[in-house]
């Protein structure tokens, strides 16, 4: 009798894992531009929190005395509906990174940092690019520019996060 609970028990989680549904990290530096822009658009333009894909972002190194979010970055998400105003930035932990399916940075120096940070999960961290098309490609920081280059950061990681949700919300070369 105990073994028929046990592989019911384990039958029963076993379909709760099946039917779980991939979490998505954005990682940058301050969790200031890029990355809370990136959760602004998987969840705010591109439905992914509505479609159960719940995604959230962190920095690398969050400076404790700027954790607004970026002027421009908040008026360029404005300009598609998405208010990321009211966020604070936070680091990026270990258990954030455990509790993520997928783990996607802005550059190729934020994956590597993130495999330092856990080793374990190296095969879950990816840059968002990599995700998004198999290629590396760093998403430069925006950080003190104008708003025409806070729209072409925007952009290209709209074209990249919406690439993702095309193939199923998973990375191309997973």
């Amino acid at each position: 009798m105990k073994y028929v609970a046990l592989l019911l028990s384990l039958f029963i989680s076993l379909s709760a894992l099946a039917t779980t549904k991939p979490a998505f990290l954005f990682v940058c530096t301050g969790n200031t531009g890029r990355s809370p822009m990136a959760e602004a658009l998987a969840n705010d333009v591109l439905d992914f929190d509505a479609s159960g894909y719940p995604d959230f972002s962190r920095g690398i190194n969050v400076n404790s005395e700027k954790t607004a979010r970026e002027t421009n970055a908040i008026i360029v998400m404005k300009e598609l509906g998405a208010d990321i105003s009211a966020t604070e930035a936070k680091t990026v932990t270990v258990a954030d990174i455990n509790a993520s399916t997928w783990v996607l940075a802005m550059t190729r120096a934020h994956k590597e940092q993130l495999i330092a940070r856990a080793p374990s999960a190296a095969a879950k961290i990816k840059m968002l690019s990599e995700c998004a098309t198999g290629r590396e490609q760093d998403i430069e920081d925006a950080y003190g520019q104008d708003l025409s280059f806070y729209r072409q950061t925007r952009d290209q990681m709209a074209t990249y996060i919406a690439d993702i949700q095309e193939h199923g919300f998973t990375c191309t070369k997973a």
